[in-house]
């Protein structure tokens, strides 16, 4: 059905969500789970025992990959964004318990320091047609891809990817001298 549901997406796509298909990004474990119930009584199939208790122990990012396909495409927003959506793909003839579950450890996630920089970047104003650009110098921390800076009471946080972004000078501790 053509048209578009209030403003933030197309009838099509407000149907794909009744029909169990979504973005990659509405996926949860949660929503996984319940779609494949509904649909193991909608298309009169049994999940296995042992295929449940694997599901449950499976990372969210593990259980995606197994489990959802690309689609389709619909719609979305006022700008009309072109959004792909996945749906679920269960087989239950395949062997799911037999899949290594990975185990992603603390101890093996990176954990980013934090520098101390000046840096350079572009804060955009204006409208989409117009758009504006003003460059500000700034001292603040760079902690993984982010920069943050205090910006009067609050804080601020900006890309190190952002267009415009540019680390000028990292500031030293040994460069201080401390009076005794």
């Amino acid at each position: 059905m053509a048209g578009y549901y209030r403003y933030s997406m197309s009838n099509n796509a407000k149907d794909a969500y009744k029909n169990g298909i979504m973005p990659y990004s509405k996926w949860t474990k949660k929503a996984i789970l319940r779609v494949l119930k509904k649909k193991a009584k909608k298309e009169k199939f049994e999940i296995k025992e042992e295929h449940w208790m694997t599901f449950n122990k499976m990372p969210v990012k593990q259980l995606k990959d197994i489990l959802l396909y690309y689609s389709e495409w619909h719609h979305t927003s006022s700008w009309y964004n072109k959004t792909d959506f996945y749906a679920l793909d269960y087989d239950p003839d395949e062997d799911y318990a037999s899949i290594p579950i990975e185990h992603t450890s603390k101890r093996d996630i990176e954990v980013p320091t934090e520098e101390v920089w000046k840096c350079k970047y572009l804060e955009w104003s204006g409208t989409r047609s117009y758009p504006k650009s003003t460059e500000h110098e700034s001292w603040g921390v760079i902690k993984g891809e982010w920069f943050y800076m205090l910006n009067g009471s609050c804080i601020k946080k900006k890309s190190i990817y952002a267009n415009g972004f540019v680390q000028l000078e990292k500031f030293e501790c040994d460069k201080i001298e401390i009076e005794s």
